[in-house]
C-alpha cells in the first residue's frame, strides 16, 4: 500500500504542476459525428511546425506506457508512449508538450482542438475511428485480470468472477472487454487505474481488467497482487495506435513514417522494456 500511495503522491504533484494548462473538456462540448467528419485538418502539420510545438495528450497512470517519475530531481511523465511522441516531435523539428487528462476526456479534448495527438494506450476501434484518424498500430496488447495474490486459487475461469466486483478504466478498451467477456460480474468503471489498484488491494474490488504489460508492471510493484490464470480474448482493433484529429492528412503520414521506422528498428519493444524497468525501480 505504501508503494501505491507513493506513486499516487508523485502523480498528484505532477497534476498540480500542470493543472493550469490541462482543463478537461466537459461532455457538453463534444463534437457531433457529422461536424468531426467534415473538419479540415489538412494544414495541421504546417500549423504545428509554425508553432514549434507538438501537443500530446495522455493519462499518466499506465506504466510502462505513461507514468510519473523523478528525472534529474524533477517530476516528469515518461513511458513508451512518451518516447514515441518524442521521436515524432524530433522528426518534425518541434518541441513536445504533454497535457494530462483523465482517459475518457482525451479524445473529446483532441476533437475540440486542444491536442494535436493522443498517446495513452489507445485502441483504434471502429467507434473511435468515426471521430479521429489513427496511425498504423504499434503494439498489440493482451488482456489480464489483477486480483489479490491470496485469492489467485479462487479465480481460474471467467465463470469464477460471476457476481464479483470488477473494475476497468472508464472509456478504455478494458471496459469493453469486461462488459463483453465478464458479463456476469459487477462492473465498476473508474477514471484512474491507480484508484482501482487501491480498491483491489483493500478488497473493495475483487479484480481489475488491465492490459498485460501494465498488469505485470503493477504486480511487480505490489507483491500482494497477482494475475489471475484466466484467458481473455483480444480483438484485431485492440492494437494501440496514435490518435490524431480527423482528416489530419500530412500529419498522419509523418506519424506513420516515424512509427514504422521505430518498429523496423525494434525501438518500440526497447521503449517498453526500458520503461518497465524504470517503473519497477521507482516503486522500490
Amino acid at each position: 500500500m505504501k508503494k501505491i500511495l507513493g506513486s499516487l503522491f508523485t502523480l498528484s504533484a505532477i497534476l498540480f504542476l500542470t493543472a493550469c494548462s490541462s482543463e478537461p473538456t466537459t461532455p457538453g462540448t463534444h463534437s457531433t459525428d457529422s461536424a468531426v467528419s467534415k473538419a479540415d485538418n489538412s494544414n495541421l502539420l504546417e500549423k504545428i511546425k509554425e508553432s514549434g510545438e507538438l501537443v500530446m495528450g495522455t493519462s499518466p497512470d499506465f506504466a510502462p506506457f505513461e507514468f510519473p517519475a523523478q528525472v534529474d530531481g524533477k517530476n516528469e511523465i515518461i513511458g513508451a508512449d512518451v518516447d514515441i511522441a518524442k521521436a515524432v516531435a524530433e522528426d518534425l523539428g518541434v518541441e513536445l508538450k504533454i497535457m494530462q487528462l483523465d482517459f475518457n476526456n482525451l479524445m473529446p479534448s483532441m476533437q475540440a482542438g486542444k491536442l494535436n495527438m493522443v498517446l495513452a494506450g489507445v485502441s483504434a476501434t471502429k467507434e473511435r475511428q468515426k471521430n479521429a484518424d489513427f496511425s498504423i498500430p504499434y503494439y498489440t496488447p493482451s488482456q489480464k485480470i489483477v486480483v489479490k495474490k491470496d485469492k489467485l486459487a479462487e479465480y481460474t475461469t471467467v465463470e469464477s468472477f460471476t457476481g464479483k466486483n470488477i473494475g476497468a478504466q472508464q472509456g478504455s478498451i478494458q471496459e469493453d472487454v469486461a462488459k463483453e467477456q465478464l458479463s456476469n460480474a459487477k462492473l465498476t468503471s473508474i477514471p484512474k487505474n491507480t484508484t482501482m489498484l487501491i480498491q483491489v488491494a483493500s478488497g473493495g474490488l475483487d479484480g481489475m481488467v488491465l492490459e498485460g504489460a501494465i498488469a505485470e508492471s503493477y504486480v511487480k510493484q505490489n507483491p500482494d497482487l497477482g494475475i489471475a490464470d484466466v484467458t481473455l480474448s483480444s480483438e484485431d482493433d485492440e492494437a494501440y495506435a496514435v490518435a490524431l484529429p480527423k482528416n489530419s492528412g500530412a500529419l498522419k503520414e509523418e506519424v506513420d513514417k516515424v512509427i514504422q521506422q521505430l518498429i523496423d528498428e525494434g525501438k518500440i519493444d526497447e521503449f517498453i522494456a526500458t520503461n518497465s524497468q524504470i517503473a519497477e525501480e521507482n516503486a522500490q
